[in-house]
């Protein structure tokens, strides 16, 4: 439940701002980057869910509010909490949130420069 509301909530806001392609493709690289972060640090585990793509919406807002020169504060608090709890709850991937956060900031960053 909780990556839908935040898939609604954050997706809403990021694919105003960036375009649905682009939504897309962040929120996609941000998956598979997730599952490979999972098949590296830790081959033997299974993981279903869509938290690598929220991680990598995270990212994304994180890099639209500072190029629009907003404060980040709220939003790297938010990160940390939740990339916490991955790593205190038992059965959280937390190899997936780490690959989707990276994923989603390469992917969001390199739109950024290429934008027209």
């Amino acid at each position: 439940m909780f990556n839908g509301y935040s898939l609604w909530v954050l997706g809403n806001l990021i694919e105003r701002v960036i375009g649905p392609a682009r939504f897309l493709l962040v929120f996609t690289v941000s998956v598979i980057t997730g599952c490979l972060a999972v098949m590296v640090l830790s081959p033997e585990s299974l993981t279903v869910g869509a938290s690598a793509g929220i991680f990598g919406l995270f990212s994304a807002l994180f890099v639209i509010n500072r190029g629009l020169g907003g404060n980040n504060v709220s939003l790297l608090a938010i990160i940390g909490l939740n990339l916490a709890i991955g790593f205190v709850v038992p059965g959280i991937a937390w190899q997936a949130h780490l690959g989707g956060l990276t994923g989603g900031l390469v992917t969001t960053l390199l739109l950024k420069r290429t934008q027209r």
